[in-house]
């Protein structure tokens, strides 16, 4: 029988869980204890969430203030529209009457003119009548153009009144899906930052943020163990005391924390040796848990070998 010495944990089920944090905050409240066990979906941590909570009710107040605004907006638009229409459709109810009248007109008062100048040529009429009968031409062709370029103008400001309430529509819906999206995060961001909540049935085995503490995005707060599944310990030796373990020998696992005299051993066998020195990414893959892997790196030393 040898006794070997080293740095490790015992663990149940395959692997550790960690929990980590989704949001930036400060940990308000803890509702759980070191090796208490724990229900799936039951609270472990809650963050502060009063700068959220600020921010959602600005965000809501923003929200009720621009819907009514945004109502009258839109009425308004469509208004210019409906008027718009009315312009350009009475604009070509004028011409619609008046065109044919006009173009006969025209005809007419050409013709007349062609007459009267060639009465000027000829010297069987004054000037002055050469000149009134082009200038009644020519009332009656500006008549005409008039009334065509009312309809053309009118249509374009009807078009670009259909534009203008078309963008003003695409505004205001993108204001909303901004402010909608902007309050489901904060309501996402409140409900991950209240709800800290254990993955799987099992134990509080660490904590690596407890109350007041800040945390970030992406740091680890709680370890968790498995509540059922086998015991399994995983020890770090040095690379001398490694020569002398064998797969398949028998173990006596005496922890630290519970002294063999008074409590006894725990039995098992050697069920696999590592093939080369541990590395944390070994270890974060034999634990589950970033935290603990770099605390037993930092406690185990022995000639820089493991």
């Amino acid at each position: 029988r040898s006794e070997v010495e080293g740095q490790g944990l015992i663990v149940r089920g395959k692997h550790l869980v960690t929990v980590y944090s989704r949001q930036a905050g400060v940990i308000e409240k803890q509702y759980k204890q070191l090796d208490q066990l724990v229900a799936k979906g039951e609270k472990l941590l809650a963050l502060d969430i009063a700068d959220q909570s600020i921010q959602r009710d600005a965000a809501q107040k923003v929200k009720q203030a621009s819907d009514p605004l945004n109502s009258r907006a839109t009425a308004a638009s469509n208004q210019v529209e409906i008027l718009s229409l009315k312009t350009l459709k009475a604009a070509q109810l004028a011409l619609e009457k008046n065109e044919e009248t006009l173009l006969k007109l025209i005809e007419e008062q050409r013709n007349q003119y062609h007459s009267v100048k060639k009465l000027y040529e000829s010297k069987q009429v004054s000037a002055d009548e050469v000149a009134s009968a082009f200038g009644g031409l020519s009332q009656l062709e500006q008549q005409l153009q008039s009334l065509r370029r009312d309809v053309v103008s009118q249509s374009i400001g009807y078009h670009q009144a259909i534009q203008s309430n078309a963008q003003n529509r695409a505004q205001i819906v993108n204001d909303q899906i901004q402010n909608d999206s902007g309050l489901s995060q904060l309501n996402l961001s409140i409900d991950q930052s209240l709800k800290i909540a254990s993955p799987i049935n099992g134990y509080v085995a660490s904590y690596s943020a407890t109350v007041g503490d800040y945390v970030n995005p992406g740091d680890p707060l709680i370890t968790m163990m498995p509540k059922s599944g086998d015991l399994r310990a995983i020890i770090l030796v040095s690379s001398q005391d490694f020569e002398r373990i064998k797969v398949g020998d028998q173990a006596l696992i005496a922890p630290s924390s519970s002294p063999s005299i008074r409590f006894g051993y725990v039995k098992g066998h050697v069920d696999a040796l590592a093939e080369s020195p541990a590395t944390e990414v070994e270890l974060i893959k034999a634990f589950g848990s970033q935290e603990i892997a770099q605390t037993l790196l930092q406690k185990f030393s022995s000639d820089g070998a493991m």
